[in-house]
């Protein structure tokens, strides 16, 4: 089955969805779940995880500075006072292990589901029709591509799946420019790669994409006016230069 770019990443309105890009929210059929902060760090585990954690790997994980009996029984009051989904548990809950409920929909997987369609089989992704030529996708895939994992919580066993979204989402970014951009969407393909730059300014890769961009239009100053941006803020914030690749890119264009 084709995924098209208008599928963003979000949740279903019906039944149990769960957002973890951006803060952390939850609803069922289209209502708010409360859930404690506890809860939350329990459920965001176990969501990012996506398979069954063993209960003392989770206990361990979201109280480090308590023994092992502590965290144990701080594990079983926070699962006795989850709220339900629809009268749902929402965590699975067997002797050893614990996982998210099957039926709760994710942000996070969705994202990545179609992140991996994007970048790893063309056939698989369809680009979103263009409407004005960029509002197709800054409303759809770009705007969900920009959201972080959890950007507010300082947890230490988030920050490698945190690193993991990001890297992920930029390659996709990236992707989706030069995809439009091969397809004469130019609009679409520099709010694409201008939002990956806007991510992480020091990116050469997304930096280049804009430029090869403006060239494709014929707007040289416009590339060379990147490259030079880029290459400020490489200097400024790591003290290098942008690639060879990157200036043999622009400069020729000037003579």
């Amino acid at each position: 089955m084709t995924t098209t770019g208008a599928e963003s990443g979000a949740a279903p309105a019906h039944g149990t969805s769960l957002c973890l890009l951006g803060e952390f929210h939850m609803e069922h059929e289209g209502k708010p779940v409360q859930v404690s902060v506890a809860g939350q760090r329990l459920i965001a585990l176990l969501a990012v995880h996506g398979r069954p954690v063993r209960r003392a790997s989770v206990s361990a994980v979201l109280w480090p500075d308590s023994d092992g009996t502590r965290a144990t029984a701080n594990l079983r009051s926070v699962l006795h006072r989850l709220p339900s989904g629809g009268g749902k548990p929402l965590v699975s809950a067997c002797r050893e292990s614990l996982e998210l409920a099957d039926d709760v929909s994710v942000d996070l997987h969705a994202c990545t589901s179609l992140v991996l369609a994007l970048c790893e089989d063309e056939s698989s992704y369809a680009l979103p029709e263009p409407v004005d030529d960029g509002d197709a996708v800054s409303g759809g895939l770009v705007r969900t591509l920009l959201r972080d994992l959890l950007p507010d919580w300082s947890d230490e066993w988030l920050l490698v799946e945190r690193e993991r979204h990001r890297q992920m989402r930029m390659h996709a970014l990236e992707l989706l420019a030069t995809r439009l951009r091969a397809a004469g969407r130019y609009t679409a393909a520099l709010h694409a790669a201008l939002s990956a730059v806007a991510v992480e300014p020091l990116r050469e890769s997304a930096h280049r994409v804009v430029a090869q961009v403006h060239i494709d239009e014929g707007n040289v100053g416009e590339a060379l006016r990147q490259y030079d941006m880029c290459r400020r803020l490489l200097d400024e914030g790591l003290g290098i230069r942008p690639s060879a690749s990157f200036q043999q890119l622009v400069f020729p264009r000037v003579h």
